[in-house]
């Protein structure tokens, strides 16, 4: 593609240049025809003219074939793009016909998930689309997972069993919401490092309020109280 851009801006650099020395050619020749006769609307006064520009036939061949080579570079330059399109708008199709399949287990206990994740997701299928559909180390991670680290406080405060269990934390690595998006985010791509999971509960942990309330007893209390099916 850069390769593309290149010969694309050196072809139209190429064309303007003669264009505008054409242009200039053409200018010089009718202000010296003027000068030096008449122009005459017959056969002779036609070849006249036409011999003037004889010397620059070179110069007039290589302007329409630069502009030529231009314009069906432009016209290739389009159909690339569109079957490029095409090819990943069916991509885009299929996967998002597993990633709703997904939705529907993940939103079980976060109704809000499905609406947030939907709002970003053809951000996400953009990104992976650019990747190869691969997170292969923690710093591609941390650069797909910032497509959605601003939703965190939202999908933890809204979840169900947050709501439920009172906003209480049994250690300083739980979180309520996390198995959620963590169920989505991983059904994107199709490769993954072996470490990813762990990083991306670290990243999602990292983001949860520094003072929320964690105690494992008063956790157990409610988890018996509130929401004894809680597992």
């Amino acid at each position: 593609m850069k390769k593309m851009k290149i010969l694309n801006t050196v072809i139209f650099a190429f064309v303007i240049t003669s264009l505008v020395a054409t242009a200039l050619v053409i200018l010089l020749v009718n202000c010296k025809l003027w000068k030096e006769t008449t122009l005459l609307l017959t056969a002779d006064g036609l070849l006249n003219y036409l011999k003037a520009y004889g010397e620059f036939k070179d110069l007039f061949v290589v302007t329409i074939a630069a502009t030529a080579a231009y314009v069906g570079l432009q016209s290739l330059q389009e159909t690339v793009f569109a079957n490029r399109e095409r090819l990943k708008q069916e991509r885009f199709n299929e996967w998002k016909g597993k990633m709703d399949i997904r939705l529907l287990e993940a939103e079980k206990h976060n109704p809000r998930l499905r609406l947030l994740f939907m709002e970003h997701r053809v951000k996400y299928f953009n990104w992976l689309d650019d990747h190869n559909f691969s997170i292969s180390n923690k710093q591609e991670l941390a650069l797909s997972f910032a497509i959605f680290s601003h939703l965190v406080r939202t999908l933890e405060d809204q979840n169900e069993r947050t709501i439920k269990m009172g906003q209480i934390y049994p250690d300083a690595d739980y979180s309520y919401s996390f198995d959620g998006l963590r169920f989505m985010f991983i059904g994107g791509p199709d490769h993954m490092y072996p470490e990813l999971e762990i990083d991306l509960k670290k990243f999602y942990i990292e983001l949860l309020p520094a003072d929320r309330l964690i105690d494992l007893e008063t956790f157990k209390a409610a988890k018996i109280n509130s929401f004894p099916n809680f597992a």
